[in-house]
């Protein structure tokens, strides 16, 4: 009982508790003082061998496991007289955790399978971080390595508007991409958000993630800078998807040598696509851009688009801005013919009307669509370097233009054919 022999100074103290099986072993230190008002001071440490317990799972839920756990666990504090939910805030501030998978294989079924699974997760107060993560799905042809993250939070996690999470760094990669950048979210019920992301995806790897029925080609890589923030309403968050894109984002990609083609698609293949695409609240940014579709040589070039969300997305009566350069290669009439054939379809006029069945559809009731609101300005110039139809061949189509909703300019138009050279301005 103590020095004061009564429950408040009786104490049981469990220094050392250890055991081990063939290839595993576990030790467990605990004490425990004050029987009124327990104090408790709890230590683990465990080393696993996963195959060696392999008996002890149903065949219905893992067929095959194996690989080393090794983690530590502690605790301390004070049991109050009644458990309740600020407890998990309580026992989340005073314990800490260590767990690292090494070499862990599973198979759950025939078809589904985790291989090469390895991490160090590492919780201590107000921090979490997992590092060294290595992971393979075969089924999904997933792969991960070096992964790791850093994560940090205050609040209580009963009332998660006084939640913070911030995520201090973050990596992922797969085989040949790469994900890296931080976060931090305020406020749960409200989320304010700050993101920062660095990509580089390999298009390869993307596409043998892909049904086979989808894509014919993908091929190359693209890199991406991506900066947001701004605050949430969790109920409305489909309607604010366009307000975060265009006015509390900025997106960086560079397209590096794509190829796409869809079996759907045959005659519009991309190939040799590259190029920068800087997008920011106020204006698109369009540089460098080259590539061949449909056989067709392709370049754009010093392009700013302006005004897009106010003008294009909310329609409002304001002035949608584009300023390009175009080039284009040779183009064969023939090639474009295909693409401006409309299909039409016969009807039989012998065939049975269609009865409608069921209520009896509102005659009087017309769909219209809104109108535009917004005015465009579209100028730049455009070049191409030959077009040929039938026996036309005319080359060196360079010409300056200025579009709006009313008038349509063209200047300095010039092209070489029949021998000579034309130019009007």
């Amino acid at each position: 009982n103590g020095i004061l022999q009564n429950n408040q100074s009786t104490q049981a103290d469990f220094s050392s508790f250890h055991f081990e099986t063939e290839q595993s072993k576990f030790d467990v230190s605990f004490s425990v003082l004050d029987l009124d008002h327990p104090k408790y001071n709890v230590k683990t440490e465990v080393e696993i061998n996963v195959g060696e317990f392999r008996n002890f799972i149903p065949d219905s839920l893992v067929q095959h496991i194996d690989g080393n756990i090794k983690a530590s666990f502690s605790t301390k504090g004070e049991l109050p007289d009644s458990i309740g939910d600020d407890f998990v805030d309580y026992l989340m501030a005073n314990s800490r955790a260590n767990i690292t998978l090494d070499r862990f294989n599973v198979d759950l079924d025939s078809s589904l399978s985790i291989k090469n699974f390895s991490a160090n997760f590492d919780y201590r107060p107000n921090n979490f971080q997992v590092s060294n993560l290595n992971i393979l799905i075969p089924a999904y042809k997933i792969e991960l390595k070096n992964t790791s993250f850093d994560a940090k939070f205050n609040g209580s996690i009963n009332n998660t508007s006084t939640m913070t999470v911030d995520l201090n760094s973050y990596h992922i990669e797969t085989g040949r991409s790469e994900f890296s950048g931080s976060a931090k979210v305020k406020n749960f019920d409200i989320p304010s958000y700050k993101f920062t992301s660095n990509i580089k995806l390999n298009l390869d790897e993307v596409k043998t993630m892909l049904p086979d029925t989808l894509l014919n080609t993908l091929s190359g890589n693209v890199f991406a800078k991506i900066e947001s923030s701004g605050t949430l309403n969790l109920d409305s968050i489909a309607d604010q998807a366009m307000d975060i894109v265009f006015n509390s984002s900025k997106f960086k990609f560079n397209f590096d040598n794509i190829s796409l083609e869809s079996p759907g698609f045959p005659d519009y293949k991309l190939d040799k696509f590259s190029g920068e695409v800087d997008m920011k609240p106020k204006a698109i940014s369009i540089n460098k851009i080259k590539g061949v579709v449909a056989g067709i040589e392709f370049g754009i070039d010093s392009t700013t688009i302006e005004n897009v969300y106010n003008a294009i997305i909310k329609n409002q009566p304001e002035q949608l801005t584009v300023n390009t350069r175009i080039s284009l290669g040779d183009i064969d009439y023939t090639m474009l013919a295909a693409f401006m054939e409309v299909d039409s379809i016969a009807i039989d006029s012998t065939q049975a009307p269609i009865e409608l069945t069921g209520a009896k559809a509102d005659t009087n009731e017309i769909v219209e669509e809104e109108p535009s609101h917004y005015t465009i300005l579209l100028k730049g110039a455009v070049s191409i370097k030959s077009l040929t139809y039938n026996k036309v061949f005319i080359q060196d189509i360079s010409t300056l233009f200025n579009v709006t909703d009313s008038v349509y300019i063209i200047d300095q138009f010039k092209f070489k054919a029949f021998g000579g050279n034309m130019s009007t301005s």
